[in-house]
């Protein structure tokens, strides 16, 4: 899992429940950057507990096809590794493709339909 923000943790700790073994990569100093320490440390916890391996102040330093898909190489401070599958999360946006174009009855404000 590439980037340790909400998704990505979100989506390692399914796939960690059912077995899968997860490394996630964050290139901050900590998973989720931007909340606070207390909310964290339990959640770190329980990915560790799962088995889930953390690489914190580390990045993907390149990638190469294989006959078993994406090989990704992780640059960590100590060494680097190598992985065979990825997952690279995205954030969510907003689809108002078309509101503007919506009926008269109905005014966009801002992108958004007002009731």
């Amino acid at each position: 899992m590439i980037g340790g923000g909400v998704i990505g943790v979100e989506i390692g700790t399914i796939y960690a429940s059912f077995g899968t073994e997860v490394t996630i990569v964050e290139l901050m100093d900590q998973i989720l950057p931007g909340l606070s320490k207390d909310i964290i440390r339990p959640v770190e916890s329980n990915l560790r507990k799962l088995g889930v391996k953390l690489y914190l102040n580390s990045k993907t330093k390149g990638y190469n096809y294989t006959d078993e898909g994406v090989e990704i190489k992780i640059e960590t401070e100590s060494k680097e590794e190598k992985r065979k599958k990825i997952i690279l999360p995205r954030k969510r946006r907003n689809n108002k493709i078309g509101v503007r174009t919506c009926s008269h009855s109905q005014k966009a404000k801002h992108g958004w339909i007002k009731p």
